[in-house]
């Protein structure tokens, strides 16, 4: 391990930790033990995400409280330990006292009143119990996992993000002891020789603990000793996971916009995030990477200090925030965009497992079929959004809305030019609408052809959406296409055409929703 420039941080042994300046890392450990208590079910839910999605694998993003976790944010007194803590929701928590020694999590101090027992909602731990027990853990993983040389992200102090796309991101091997002590000597205000390399801030950022299942991106855990340490949440043990990775912040930090190809659930045991979520239904509003590319799950948008004028659909979208600080667990489901803003000195875990996308590559040869059929339902979906605005962006004041089928006859023959007609038929509702195109077809026989002739792709769109909806009397073609008289056919091949063209517009909208 390296040294601490100046003044390197001394070991210490248990009856040392009453130091007010030490840092919970020292207990972390104990604390990643206590991180599966949101297997237990004494989590509080709070706010869903709303998402267009109704399949399993897109549930709304739920942030819970895992409240049996020691919030370790700040270093207290013992009689500042037992005073009532505030809840997540802001009530007061009266504070039980502490375990029975050797007791272990989740049991019940048969001791102990049993009313007591059952109406104590969540264990809070006292701090000295777990500095002292986190400290002799540290101590012997510390000696064990120091020499390990694990990926470190950075970034010059300037930049607002570390950035996730390929071409951009910036990585430096280290020594995870370097690490910690770089850590360590931040957060006591003492200075190394990390701080000022290259005017670069540097964040241990999805170092895998646990490999479930390798891969050519992650073969195996680099700090595998922690993982040892504790058992996987009950709630995820029936889950195919994949990973479990370690996250620690030196300085305040932020991810560029991206989603991950897992199910995930976000622990925070020491400091604060905050993650914005976007829903899958917004990735053409996020100006993704080029799915071809290696940072095809990245956007292009700064989310902060967007670039309007270079990614105008962004002003589309619709994010939800939550705030998970110390004992907080989140869901973000697979496919979920997300961006994330951690305080300084933030250590968090977070589990991945397989969901929907591994169903859907599992079998080679399914994989065209199941694009085909994504693409196309893709592609149905930004026709009915494009008739759907194209029908807004026509809807006349109050006051100048057509009370029957006469009158709005009357306003497309006397309407300037062919803009206004449709317009004037873009503002009808489809029943009255049906009747306009019967009327015209029987009393203004040349008008009506002239309207069809010179017919826009969108208004061709509109007019043939309502004649395959059904519902229509029988001879309806009939008349409507029987007034085009001797240039019917070629009409109905031009209808056709632009028919078409709507499509493939449509299509092309779908198409940069995967990067440009």
């Amino acid at each position: 391990m390296s040294e601490v420039a100046n003044q390197p941080p001394k070991p210490k042994d248990a009856s040392s930790t009453k130091d007010t300046q030490a840092h919970p890392v020292r207990e972390w450990i104990d604390t990643l033990l206590k991180a599966a208590v949101i297997a237990k079910g004494d989590q509080k839910t709070g706010t869903q995400p709303q998402t267009e999605d109704t399949s399993p694998s897109a549930t709304a993003a739920t942030e819970t409280t895992a409240t049996s976790v020691p919030t370790s944010n700040s270093s207290k007194d013992d009689d500042a330990e037992n005073k009532p803590e505030k809840t997540v929701d802001g009530s007061k928590e009266t504070a039980p006292p502490p375990p029975s020694e050797g007791l272990e999590d989740g049991a019940v101090d048969t001791g102990r009143d049993a009313t007591e027992a059952s109406t104590t909602v969540a264990k809070r731990y006292r701090r000295r119990r777990c500095e002292v027990e986190g400290c002799n853990k540290f101590a012997r993983f510390n000696n064990a996992c120091s020499g390990h040389v694990v990926d470190i992200a950075c970034k010059e102090r300037s930049s607002d993000s570390y950035c996730g796309a390929d071409k951009e991101r910036q990585s430096v091997e280290l020594k995870f002891g370097d690490f910690v002590d770089y850590y360590q000597a931040s957060f006591t205000k003492q200075t190394h020789w990390l701080q000022t390399v290259d005017d670069l801030e540097f964040y241990l950022c999805q170092c895998p603990i646990a490999v479930f299942k390798p891969d050519a991106t992650c073969a195996k855990a680099t700090l595998s000793s922690i993982m040892d340490e504790f058992c996987l949440p009950k709630c995820l043990q029936d889950k195919p996971m994949t990973q479990v990775n370690l996250w620690m912040t030196v300085r305040p930090s932020r991810t560029t916009l991206h989603y991950d190809a897992y199910q995930n659930v976000l622990v925070v045991l020491y400091g604060k995030k905050t993650v914005t979520l976007y829903p899958p239904s917004d990735s053409a509003n996020l100006y993704p990477f080029p799915v071809h590319s290696k940072s095809a799950n990245h956007s292009q948008v700064n989310i902060v200090q967007p670039n309007l004028s270079e990614h105008p659909r962004f002003s589309k979208a619709s994010a939800q925030r939550f705030t998970i600080a110390a004992g907080d667990a989140l869901l973000i489901p697979e496919g979920w965009w997300h961006q994330v803003d951690s305080d300084a000195f933030t250590i968090a875990v977070n589990y991945w497992w397989d969901d929907v996308r591994e169903q859907l590559v599992a079998d080679s040869r399914l994989v065209p079929y199941y694009a085909r059929v994504l693409m196309e339902e893709l592609i149905k979906q930004q026709c009915e959004a494009s008739l759907l605005a194209l029908r807004s962006t026509g809807i006349l004041p109050q006051e100048a809305t057509f009370m029957d089928e006469s009158s709005a006859v009357s306003a497309f023959l006397t309407a300037p030019d062919q803009r206004g007609r449709e317009q004037v038929f873009l503002s009808l509702d489809n029943k009255t609408l049906v009747q306009v195109q019967r009327c015209l077809a029987e009393s203004q026989d040349a008008e009506w052809r002239q309207f069809l002739v010179n017919a826009s792709v969108d208004m061709v769109a509109v007019l043939t959406n309502t004649w395959e909806k059904g519902n229509l009397e029988e001879d309806f073609l009939g008349v409507v296409l029987g007034a085009l008289g001797d240039d019917g056919e070629a009409i109905q091949e031009q209808l056709v055409c632009k028919q078409e063209k709507f499509r493939q517009n449509c299509a092309a909208i779908v198409y940069r929703s995967f990067g440009q």
